[in-house]
């Protein structure tokens, strides 16, 4: 855990727990992103194939089960290698 977030948590910012950084996680959207850290109030989270991050409400992000990450995992590593086919 990145020492600005265990600050926040010894602060008592309201949040119980963060993921750790690069974590698989669900915004209240249903979005699955990578938890990047936190930018002011929000929550930062990057898709999984690459692309522009976004903010979410930290309280809303919860982290994948183990098997839905790697579920996940295994369908970007797929996509990764249908484009180096094509």
């Amino acid at each position: 855990m990145a020492d600005s977030t265990r600050q926040e948590i010894d602060q008592g910012t309201g949040i119980s727990e963060l993921p750790r950084i690069g974590r698989l996680v669900r915004d209240d959207r249903g979005r699955i992103g990578r938890y990047m850290g936190r930018g002011g109030p929000y929550a930062i989270l990057r898709p999984v194939g690459g692309g522009k991050e976004w903010e979410a409400n930290p309280e809303s992000v919860e982290p994948l089960t183990d098997a839905e990450a790697l579920s996940v995992e295994v369908r970007e590593a797929n996509t990764r290698s249908d484009r180096r086919q094509v």
